[in-house]
């Protein structure tokens, strides 16, 4: 009997919970905790919806943002964005960054050693060569690095972009069956949640964004 009170009160407070977030009756005819929350959520994610599994043939800017003002009118969507895999560019940049680093660290012992250099003739020392000269050879290696990286991280941002607008074969390779879509005004990202654009229930799910 006391399990059976006990889910009965939990079932009691979920449901009330719901209704005070939901029901603006629960407010004195106030907005609901769900409608103030919608229209407090800032832009642009209060105007944007997640779109999960997009079909091949609409996995592109484009095709998506296509897709969407056919089915709520032109001129509705402000942007319509597929999510990359960029797992290449960012190796690519965490590389950069990591000679990057490493030339900093050559630089400040180059400057060590050229405190040190001028502290000893000032004294009457001598100052060897061969380390100062390993250095920048040194820092002539990363630099020529960071600017091999640099080129091949444009080379390789220009190929996504390109994937992204349908410029390249094999685009599945870059883009993801996942998207976004952020429309010019909040009633037409409420009006398309509970749409389907597709036949098929498992394609083109619309969602609000994740925080």
């Amino acid at each position: 009997v006391i399990v059976w009170i006990v889910v009965f009160t939990t079932q009691r407070l979920i449901f009330r919970t719901m209704r005070v977030f939901i029901d603006p009756d629960e407010h004195d005819g106030e907005d609901g905790l769900r409608e103030r929350w919608l229209k407090e959520m800032p832009h642009p994610r209060s105007n944007t919806v997640l779109v999960e599994s997009i079909p091949d043939e609409y996995r592109t800017d484009a095709h998506l943002k296509d897709i969407f003002e056919k089915t709520l009118g032109a001129d509705t969507v402000e942007k319509a964005y597929i999510v990359r895999r960029i797992g290449g560019l960012k190796a690519l940049i965490q590389e950069r960054d990591r000679n990057h680093q490493e030339r900093e660290e050559a630089h400040f012992r180059q400057r060590k050693r050229e405190e040190s250099g001028s502290s000893r003739r000032a004294h009457g020392g001598g100052q060897g060569g061969g380390s100062a000269a390993a250095l920048l050879r040194t820092i002539d290696k990363y630099d020529r690095e960071i600017e091999r990286l640099d080129l091949r991280i444009r080379e390789e941002r220009s190929s996504i972009n390109a994937a992204a607008a349908g410029l390249l074969p094999g685009q599945q390779e870059v883009l993801s069956d996942a998207g976004f879509v952020t429309f010019k005004h909040r009633r037409h990202m409420e009006i398309c949640q509970p749409l389907r654009l597709t036949a098929d229930d498992e394609t083109m799910k619309i969602s609000p964004p994740p925080d």
